[in-house]
């Protein structure tokens, strides 16, 4: 059972009888000083002391930093009792030098506390880390797994992890095929003899006290009542997540009290309403309830078993094995309908007189279920396709090569040696589906789209069916549209309006070509700036990476680059930018014009997704073809005297002068070429 409990950075106040009210089952104590200033103390407290020289001491003799960090807790511990503590707190550890220093520095701690019998949470790593290697998704662990497999079991592995104002199963925080914001350590084969203890969680951005905290990203309208139930809901599916992990041990919520300068991080004066998120268990994913009449489906399995499962205890294992768990959840449920439809047909009609399906018709796979694909089960509960008033056999898949598909726009999609052509008429596109829940459609019409008119759903045999919820060109955001409209129009920029400035720079190498702020039809990606970086052709640039920064950074904040690596259709990277923020944005590792003005507190002037605080764009650069017209002020000439007619000398003078002020100017756009 996962223990989920407080960090408080303690003063007087009112987190005190808080933790005294509800005894959560783990607590973080931030200076803790005698007994008496601990309320509580569970069997996982932890201790955590501040060091503002931590920097300097790690990068210079990280070994004696770790003794004196072990005797500075043993003294602590003969007043208040607490067993565990933490040592350096989220140090750098992006070069091997980082990594080396900070093993030193644990090995030295760990080594003194447990010979005198407490116990160390070792390395408290900051959200994002450690680094991950883009071209195979592994994290870079070696010298920490080095560590670990001489480091006494008792002691736990302490790690930092932070959701956006998305939520934690959204896909900026969350990814379950490569590492990520949240669940990072899923993908960190190297602990597999130690528990983990997550020592700081909740909703952050990157750590600014002044305009990151969750009270900070209450939406506008919405009470801060209303935003922290939210915040509560979302806390509880991350918690359900990491339960998953049988390695994790216990959480700590970040708190902050009123001191420190932490205010807007703090869980006052809201506890009350997560007061059941402290004090019972850990949520677990919640089941679908099937009726007695539910229709039961005989699934052969990869290993030949044969299971009778209800259908949609079936399809819990059938929507995550077959569509990505992160997709929009419009997606996902069209995949549900399509799934239930197939699974209904086969039970009509039978694969066998053994089984009614296999993998042959759909992938199912247990393992595989996830919160977010059982809540599009759950939610179109029963509904399948309907075609001549009987359940149709909606096959799908994952590529169709359709040219009707907005995805795929023809041939060819998914390939095999039956159809090598890779077009499939008649079936529906997976990532088509994706592709249109991404520009605004709802999973009605989505589980309509790739079929013949005559079909339906079918808790609307007697209802008008889903209409498309946009018809009009452009109304859904396509990066490909844009990209070939900033390559025929180079310099393209239609948020100057917006304050949004493009510097270009002599000899650039990636060039901007266009800027486009997203209309309140295109913006579904609530408040970002959706990057790309395209060849001469238009073609996105591999392992491209963008650098970026914001006003006001202080000089121990980092804003690490964006990674262009998105699967297409999706654009190529984005990054997510907070109320407060005003970004300025360019490619790294070359010379490269800059974007600056990205904010999203606009007005909105229309209705629409763009709100005050919800304001996206779309920024391109070129490597490659032509240069970027940039106006050339015109050069003045100046006005020639002309004289009184009559007077011929004086007539060719003037003529002479002209030709002299056309020579100069001649040579000064020579000079400009040149």
């Amino acid at each position: 059972m996962l223990g989920f409990g407080l960090q408080i950075l303690l003063q007087p106040s009112e987190l005190w009888n808080m933790a005294r009210e509800i005894t959560p089952p783990a607590m973080v104590y931030f200076e803790p000083g005698e007994a008496k200033d601990c309320p509580i103390r569970p069997e996982l407290t932890i201790g955590r002391k501040y060091y503002g020289d931590q920097l300097y001491q790690l990068q210079h003799n990280p070994t004696a930093f770790g003794e004196k960090l072990a005797h500075d807790a043993i003294a602590s511990a003969r007043t208040n009792g607490i067993q565990y503590w933490v040592g350096p707190t989220e140090s750098p550890v992006a070069s091997p030098e980082d990594c080396a220093r900070l093993v030193a520095c644990e090995k030295a701690r760990a080594e003194i506390l447990n010979a005198n019998g407490l116990k160390a949470v070792v390395f408290y790593l900051s959200v994002g880390w450690p680094l991950e290697d883009v071209a195979t998704h592994k994290l870079l662990t070696g010298q920490f797994d080095t560590f670990l497999r001489y480091l006494p079991t008792q002691n736990l592995i302490g790690l930092n992890e932070y959701f956006y104002p998305t939520g934690p199963l959204h896909p900026d925080s969350y990814d379950p095929y490569r590492p990520s914001r949240i669940w990072r350590f899923k993908h960190w084969t190297g602990i597999d003899r130690h528990k983990i203890f997550i020592t700081e969680c909740g909703m952050d951005i990157g750590g600014n006290q002044k305009t990151d905290g969750w009270k900070k990203q209450c939406p506008v309208g919405m009470s801060l009542e209303q935003w922290f139930d939210t915040y509560v809901e979302w806390m509880s599916e991350y918690l359900a997540l990491i339960s998953q992990d049988d390695r994790v041990i216990g959480a700590a919520w970040f708190c902050g009290g009123p001191g420190h300068g932490w205010q807007d991080y703090d869980v006052l004066p809201n506890w009350r309403q997560a007061r059941h998120l402290l004090e019972g268990p850990v949520p677990e994913v919640p089941p679908i309830v099937i009726p007695p009449s539910g229709k039961t489906i005989r699934v052969k399995l990869k290993s030949s078993d044969i299971v009778a499962l209800p259908v949609e205890e079936y399809l819990r294992g059938v929507v995550p094995a077959e569509a990505y768990p992160n997709w929009d959840m419009d997606a996902l449920k069209a995949q549900a309908v399509w799934g239930r439809s197939v699974a209904l047909a086969r039970i009509e009609k039978p694969r066998s007189d053994s089984h009614d399906i296999d993998n042959r018709d759909q992938i199912y796979n247990s393992a595989k279920v996830n919160s977010r694909t059982d809540q599009a089960v759950r939610e179109t509960r029963g509904v399948y396709v309907v075609q001549d008033r009987e359940v149709m056999y909606a096959s799908y898949v994952s590529d169709c090569g359709r040219p009707d598909c907005p995805m795929c726009e023809g041939p060819p999609g998914y390939i095999t040696t039956n159809n090598p052509t890779g077009e499939w008429p008649g079936r529906a596109c997976q990532w088509g589906a994706w592709y249109l829940s991404e520009h605004g459609a709802d999973w009605r019409y989505i589980s309509l789209f790739y079929y013949e008119d005559d079909v339906t759903l079918s808790d609307e045999i007697n209802q008008e069916p889903g209409t498309n919820p946009g018809e009009t060109e452009h109304e859904m955001f396509d990066y490909r549209y844009w990209i070939d409209k900033f390559i025929a129009s180079p310099g393209y920029n239609d948020a100057t309006d917006k304050g949004v400035i493009v510097t270009h720079i002599a000899n650039a190498d990636a060039r901007v070509i266009g800027v486009h702020v997203l209309s309140p039809r295109e913006n579904t990606f609530d408040s970002h700036v959706l990057l790309a970086v395209v060849d001469a052709a238009g073609t996105p640039v591999a392992n491209s990476v963008v650098d970026w920064k914001w006003e006001g950074m202080h000089g121990d904040e980092v804003a690490h680059p964006v990674h262009l690596d998105k699967i297409d259709p999706e654009p190529p990277g984005n990054l997510w930018m907070s109320w407060g923020m005003t970004v300025t944005v360019e490619v790294a590792g070359m010379p490269s014009d800059n974007v600056s003005g990205l904010h999203t507190r606009h007005v909105p002037t229309e209705p629409g997704n763009n709100k005050e605080g919800h304001f996206s764009y779309f920024v391109v650069w070129q490597i490659g073809g032509d240069p970027v017209p940039v106006p050339v002020p015109p050069i003045p000439v100046p006005p020639v005297p002309v004289p009184a007619p009559g007077n011929l000398e004086e007539i060719i003078g003037a003529v002479e002068d002209v030709q002299d002020g056309i020579d100069d100017v001649y040579d000064l756009l020579l000079a400009m070429r040149g």
